[in-house]
Parts: structure tokens; sequence; C-alpha cells
């Protein structure tokens, strides 16, 4: 039912039955429109702190791969010599506190539940760099000031949280279906409308190495002719079997029989990478994204898998990560670890965020 509706949102024409919710989107759209004009004319004040932020987000709900990407932005900025500290909203967690440390510089400080699964996620591919949650990301970047001097903040999922200030707004936009259906929600996965787009400074298509759909680079260079647009992947790197902390290289899955499952944007996407990986996949569970699994799920997930003979479980690091304190009784599961990579000319991508850290740091 859940992929149905995605599939309906995101790549199909509007049925008569849903035209009732098209004055909810019309609605949706010039609530969105005011808040960022009032932004923009400073009637609302845009916080800033001291140091350079950099946003990573997209237009549409989910599917862009947005997690990757702040991973590979964080490790470039530390390499780079920057106190780098990654803010985050912890969408899905159960904190209770209006600033959440999920991470400092030695430990992880708390689990995916409360702090969300991004979030977890974060802390676990980024040791050494803070990781932290609240609503309200200026307090959790003058948190990471006072206890790091923080002078870098990769601010996850930010594109809409136009009420902080930042150096560089990058936009990430699924190859495949850049604009989903044209429609903003509740009718569509638009979460603004496409036209503002042109507050990013560079747009990135991720999973372009997909040539089945039609190239979108000529489509978004007609729409916003000055912005920089870059290609992106989402490449596999590596099958992990969490229980034993093996890892094996990625061609290990080519010809098992798997069983994938998978609870996020684009349950799909991950699918075709199975499938890309050689992999004989004999049955495959979509979830909604950030599932919150039950002992339920993983019993489902468990028999079907012993109904195909026993085949190799196969999910998504950020599916493991909720799942980990349930997974007693799955066997042999194991996750697909995922780079993000910049294809093309990656010099020319980390020039231009210097270059906009420069410029904009002068403002």
């Amino acid at each position: 039912m859940w992929s149905g509706w995605f599939s309906l949102l995101h790549n199909k024409p509007i049925s008569p039955f849903l035209a009732p919710f098209s004055f909810a989107s019309f609605l949706y759209g010039k609530a969105v429109l005011a808040r960022i004009f009032l932004y923009e004319k400073g009637i609302l004040k845009r916080r800033k702190v001291p140091g350079a932020v950099i946003s990573v987000g997209n237009i549409t709900t989910g599917g862009t791969g947005k997690t990757p990407a702040v991973i590979m932005l964080a490790r470039w900025a530390a390499d780079n010599g920057f106190s780098v500290a990654v803010l985050s909203r912890g969408y899905g967690g159960k904190r209770k506190e209006n600033l959440l440390l999920v991470s400092d510089t030695k430990n992880i400080l708390s689990c995916a539940e409360e702090a969300g699964d991004e979030a977890f996620l974060l802390a676990r591919r980024l040791p050494g760099v803070p990781v932290l949650v609240s609503k309200q990301r200026y307090l959790a970047a003058m948190a990471a000031i006072a206890r790091w001097k923080a002078d870098l903040f990769i601010l996850d999922d930010g594109f809409q949280h136009v009420r902080l200030d930042r150096q560089a707004d990058l936009v990430l936009l699924d190859a495949a279906m850049p604009y989903g259906n044209g429609w903003l929600l509740p009718l569509g996965p638009l979460r603004e409308p496409i036209a503002q787009l042109r507050r990013a400074d560079a747009l990135i298509l991720t999973r372009s190495e997909n040539d089945s759909s039609p190239d979108p680079m000529p489509l978004i260079k007609f729409d916003f002719p000055g912005l920089s647009v870059f290609r992106a992947t989402h490449l596999p790197e590596k099958v992990v079997f969490p229980k034993s902390g093996e890892d094996r290289p990625i061609d290990f899955l080519s010809g098992k029989r798997v069983m994938g499952f998978a609870g996020i944007g684009r349950p799909g996407a991950f699918l075709k990478t199975l499938k890309s990986l050689g992999a004989d996949v004999v049955d495959f569970l979509a979830f909604g994204d950030h599932h919150n699994y039950g002992p339920a799920d993983i019993a489902r997930i468990s028999d079907i898998a012993r109904s195909r003979s026993g085949a190799l479980l196969v999910t998504t690091e950020k599916d493991w990560v909720r799942i980990a304190n349930l997974a007693g009784g799955l066997e042999k599961v194991c996750y697909v670890s995922i780079q993000f990579k910049i294809l093309g000319d990656e010099e020319a991508f980390f020039s231009l965020i210097k270059r906009l850290i420069a410029e904009k740091k002068g403002d």
C-alpha cells in the first residue's frame, strides 16, 4: 500500500478522486511562500552563527540520499582542517530534551530510538565529529561552538530551515524524478514550489548513474540557468555483517539468493542496487520511510526468509540501526554500506564550496 502511494505521488498524474486535495496543496504552497517572504524581507529574523554553515537539503519528501551526502561533506571538512559539527532535527527520534548530544568527539552518547535513525547513523559513520539534534539548529550550533570551538556546521535537511543563515545551500534532486509529480504536499512530494530552488547555491542530481530515465540535466539547466549543477551517485562500498563485525567486498552478493527489505524514502532504489550487484533477489519487502520496526515485522521478515530456503537477509544501514535491538531472531542478516560520490569534476564541486564559504563569511 505504501509503495503504491509513493509511486502515485512521485510519477503519475493526479486522478479525479484526489482532486479535492489540490486545494490543500494550494493552501500549503501559499503558507510556505508567505513564510519564505517574511524571512527574505527581514520581517522574521535569520540567526547567524560565528562560523560557516553548509546546508544539505531537498525539495521533495525523502529519497534523495541526504545522509550519505552529509557524511561526505563532514569528512571533507574535517580533512581540510575545520572543526566540524553536524546539526540535525532528529526526525523520528523520541528525545525529550530540546538539545540532544548524539555523539561527541570520542563516543556515541545516544541511540537511534532517541536521536532518530539518520542522526544516529551520522554519529556511527562520523567518529570524531559531534552530532547534535535540536529543532533549533542555532541553539545546537552555539553549543558546539562553546564545547568544541566548532567553526563549520553541516546542516542536515536544512533547505526549509531558512531561520538559520548559511554560506552554502546544496539541494539534492533524484535524477529519475527531480520534481516528483510537480505537486506540493499533500497531493505530491514537493515541500516547496519548484521555483524556490532559486535559493540554492548548487543542485546535485543523485543516482545519476541510472541510464533508464531521460537525462534531467537539460531541464534543470533550462529552469535554473544560473545555478551550478553536479551529478552524484550512491556507490555501494562493502557488505557488513553487523552481528559478527565482519565486512565483505561488495561483489560478495553476486549470485547469492537474498531477501531484501528497506524502510527508506525510495525502497525501490535499494532493490535496484541489489540487482545491480548481481544478487538473486527472491523476495523484497518495502516499508515506509523511517519505519518503526516492531517484533511482528521481524517475525514476518524471518518467516519469509525461511520460506525462501534460508535466503540471506540484506537491508540498508539506516534500517539496521532501527532493528539492531530486535535482530536476535534474524539469521544471516547484513547491510550494504553506501558512499556518496560526486561524478565528473569533484574538484570543481569542492572548489565551489570553499569559494562560497570564503565569500559569504565576509558578508
